[in-house]
């Protein structure tokens, strides 16, 4: 099976810094693994990568008219609400199902809110 999606997620990083990183993992990725930057549809355009945009982030529809030939576009989201607002996208990450040590306060969904999903 192995990784299908990457996403360059560094939001510390400025504009400039974030491109070079995201152009140099998609050349080492590769054609078989997609990448995305995460929540930043002007550095994946200029690196002609997918992006992932946040669930509370720009409207999917807003990011397809502004950026019609987006390779992909995924959203995150957490209840069938905001999978209802999702938008035209191609690929959907629902989460947060478990606690992590980087979200410990997260909204869960655990495993029977994802079958719902």
């Amino acid at each position: 099976c192995g990784v299908a999606v990457f996403q360059v997620r560094e939001p510390d990083l400025a504009g400039g810094a974030l491109l070079s990183l995201a152009v140099q993992l998609a050349a080492a990725a590769g054609p078989v693994l997609r990448v995305a930057v995460n929540d930043r549809a002007d550095v994946a355009a200029a690196a002609g990568l997918g992006v992932h945009l946040r669930e509370h982030s720009l409207p999917t529809a807003r990011v397809r008219a502004w950026w019609p030939a987006a390779p992909w576009l995924s959203r995150s989201v957490h209840d069938a609400t905001s999978l209802a607002a999702a938008g035209p996208v191609d690929l959907v990450i629902a989460g947060t199902v478990a606690a992590t040590a980087s979200k410990p306060d997260a909204r869960r969904l655990g495993l029977e809110g994802l079958r719902r999903l």
